[in-house]
């Protein structure tokens, strides 16, 4: 019994690292979404102008990858921006944190599009330590992806 509940424990803490790791890229998709929506300006955002960009930003980052990277593409260089962002595999990372987050670890019809070679409908999803650690290290990496693609963007008063 013991051995068990350590073992259930010890997925829960793997699970919600993991929703950690994949959200990490989530304050810099922000700010590159806020280059994308407020308009060019040499001064700087007033609190309303800011508050209205951080509304429309919220709303974009409660979709999903697909969206992020055509509102992304609206205005940064799309030769950078696939480049540098392996969006394919962001995907995964977010339909995997949606799983996790929102679904209890039981795979259901949305994620199976998303792995068709994944457990059937119904099965819990598991993940390793090592998959955590590359979880992490794959946001970090995403996370620098967007920053660099903004920052020809970005003014000196931004």
């Amino acid at each position: 019994m013991r051995q068990r509940g350590r073992s259930s424990f010890l997925l829960a803490v793997l699970r919600s690292q993991f929703i950690v790791a994949v959200s990490l890229v989530q304050p810099a998709l922000s700010e590159a979404l806020l280059i994308v929506l407020s308009p060019d300006r040499e001064d700087p955002l007033s609190s309303e102008d800011r508050s209205v960009f951080d509304d429309k930003v919220s709303q974009l980052l409660m979709s999903n990858p697909e969206n992020w990277r055509k509102a992304l593409r609206a205005r940064f260089r799309p030769e950078i921006l696939d480049v540098i962002v392996d969006w394919d595999e962001l995907g995964r990372f977010w339909a995997k944190r949606n799983l996790f987050t929102h679904r209890g670890s039981l795979v259901d019809a949305t994620f199976k599009k998303v792995f068709p070679d994944g457990p059937p409908i119904g099965a819990p999803v598991d993940i390793t330590e090592s998959e955590v650690l590359d979880t992490f290290d794959f946001a970090a990496g995403t996370r620098l992806a967007f920053l660099v693609a903004a920052a020809d963007l970005v003014t000196p008063s931004f």
